[in-house]
């Protein structure tokens, strides 16, 4: 996933993915 556009976007941290462990990345 490219985050070359400014926003928010949301990724899953993989380890965790089954604990509902979710980030966000914000790009300005």
């Amino acid at each position: 996933q490219d985050f070359n556009e400014p926003g928010t976007y949301s990724y899953y941290c993989e380890p965790h993915r089954g604990a509902g462990m979710v980030g966000t990345i914000t790009v300005q």
